[in-house]
C-alpha cells in the first residue's frame, strides 16, 4: 500500500527522490573536483570502468527503484543527520527530506559508508605532523570500527529475531555491501561532499581501495568487513 502511495506521486517527485539515491559514478567527476590530485583523478577513472563496479551501480539503482522498495526508508541517514540525547538516551534522525519507500537494506548501507569515510580519515590524521592529537584519532578509529561492527551485527540479528522466515537474509547483506561500496566511490568521485574527506588525498585513495575490496572479496560478516577496512 505505502509503495503505491509512493508511486501515485507527481512524476517529477519520483525523478527527484530518485536522483538523490545511489550517486551516479560518472566520468566528469574531473568538474567536480577540479582540484583533486592525479593519482586521484586517474584511480577513480579506473574504477568507474571496473565492470564490478557498474554492475553493483546498477544493482543499486535496480534496487532503489520504488516498486521494489518493501518499507519506508529515511534515505539520507548519515552521522550528521543522527540526533543522540545523553539525558534520555532518545535518538531523533533530522533531514528528512529524502523519506520515500526503498529497500531496508539502503540506510544501513549509506550509515555504513559514513564510517568508512571517517574511519580512513582519522587513519591519516593519525600519522600527521601534529602528533599531540594522534591518541585521539586513534581513539576514534578504534570507534568507528565499533560502530561498523555493532551497526551491522545488531541490525542482522535483530532483523533475523523480528522477521524469521520472512528475512532474507544473504539478499539484505549482499545488498548492505553495494550500497556501501558504491556510496563511497559516489562520496569520492562525486560532487564535494565533506571538504574534510577531499582535503586529504590519500584519505581518498584508501576509501576508494576500501570499497574495491569489499564489491571485490563480498566479506560474509562484519567482522570479515573490518578486517578488510583494516587492511589499508
Amino acid at each position: 500500500m505505502l509503495s503505491k502511495k509512493f508511486c501515485a506521486l507527481p512524476k517529477q517527485v519520483n525523478f527527484l527522490c530518485q536522483a538523490q539515491f545511489v550517486k551516479p559514478l560518472v566520468a566528469n567527476h574531473r568538474d567536480y573536483k577540479p582540484q583533486c590530485q592525479e593519482a586521484v583523478r586517474l584511480k577513480v577513472d579506473d574504477i568507474i570502468n571496473d565492470n564490478v563496479v557498474i554492475t553493483a551501480a546498477e544493482n543499486c539503482r535496480k534496487w532503489m527503484s520504488p516498486e521494489n522498495g518493501n518499507c519506508c526508508i529515511h534515505g539520507d541517514l548519515h552521522l550528521e543527520n543522527v540526533l543522540y540525547s545523553i539525558r534520555d538516551k532518545n535518538i531523533m534522525l533530522i533531514d528528512t527530506d529524502c523519506v520515500r519507500v526503498g529497500p531496508e537494506s539502503y540506510d544501513i548501507g549509506l550509515l555504513v559508508s559514513n564510517y568508512v569515510l571517517l574511519y580512513h580519515y582519522h587513519q591519516e590524521l593519525c600519522h600527521a605532523e601534529v602528533v599531540w592529537k594522534g591518541p585521539v584519532h586513534t581513539q576514534l578509529m578504534t570507534d568507528m570500527m565499533q560502530l561498523i561492527n555493532i551497526t551491522l551485527t545488531r541490525y542482522m540479528d535483530g532483523m533475523c529475531h523480528a522477521l524469521q522466515d520472512k528475512f532474507e537474509s544473504q539478499q539484505v547483506w549482499r545488498q548492505i555491501l553495494h550500497f556501501m561500496a558504491v556510496e563511497v566511490i559516489g562520496w569520492i568521485a562525486g560532487p564535494a561532499s565533506f571538504d574534510y574527506i577531499d582535503a586529504h588525498p590519500k584519505v581518498m585513495m584508501k576509501c576508494l581501495d576500501t570499497a574495491m575490496s569489499i564489491l571485490h572479496v563480498m566479506p560474509n560478516n562484519a567482522a570479515e568487513l573490518c578486517n578488510i577496512l583494516a587492511q589499508h
